[in-house]
């Protein structure tokens, strides 16, 4: 029988520090970092519709992309958990969480991240052993961005689906569904603002 390597999930909006702890996994633990959002695919849409409105077709067409996606590292996750653990911060829950808020911000209306949660429990995608909501303040995030704006990092202009608005309402939701997750989960929260990326490892070790 093949070993049982460990998924961790890493949530969190841009700049919230999910990537550091990723790397900081894969550095520290030998962790195999897996990202959907880093796929040439994934990047390409993002080049091509940042700060273009949100739309309904917009959602809908990022909404299936990125389904897709999730299918794929699926795949990939389950056939690099054969040699060691993983860690991602692509799932399907949180496709369905960040185009729900999208569509919140287009209707005025509530995020349904109960639902979302419970069809995901439901669902036959991959599971982690582990789920880690990096999360700091929007101050905090808003300086982060600019000071990757200042040193060139393409696709961090405030607008889209990189707007405060959007970032603000995307990591509300977050944190109910990290709230909402099933206690069989080992669950970790960390505001990267007062904890250091080696702090939290250290914690995640220890838990």
């Amino acid at each position: 029988m093949t070993p049982h390597n460990e998924l961790a999930l890493v949530i969190g909006i841009d700049a919230s520090g999910k990537s550091t702890f990723m790397h900081g996994l894969e550095s520290n633990l030998g962790y195999t970092v897996l990202e959907p959002t880093a796929s040439a695919e994934a990047q390409a849409f993002k080049s091509e519709h940042l700060g273009k409105p949100l739309t309904d077709e917009l959602v809908l067409e990022r909404q299936s992309l990125f389904t897709r996606l999730n299918t794929q590292f699926d795949a990939h996750i389950t056939a690099q958990q054969e040699h060691s653990n993983v860690a991602t911060s692509g799932s399907r829950l949180v496709t369905n969480i960040s185009h729900a808020v999208m569509r919140s911000i287009i209707g005025d209306r509530p995020v349904p991240v109960a639902a979302i949660v419970s069809d995901w429990n439901e669902s036959q995608t991959v599971r982690p052993d582990s789920v880690v909501f990096m999360h700091a303040p929007m101050d905090t995030i808003e300086a982060r961005i600019l000071e990757r704006q200042e040193r060139g990092v393409s696709g961090e202009q405030l607008l889209g689906f990189n707007s405060l608005h959007f970032l603000t309402r995307y990591q509300d939701a977050l944190m109910q569904t990290y709230d909402a997750l099933d206690s069989d989960l080992t669950t970790l929260e960390f505001d990267s603002s007062r904890t250091s990326i080696d702090t939290a490892i250290q914690t995640f070790i220890n838990t």
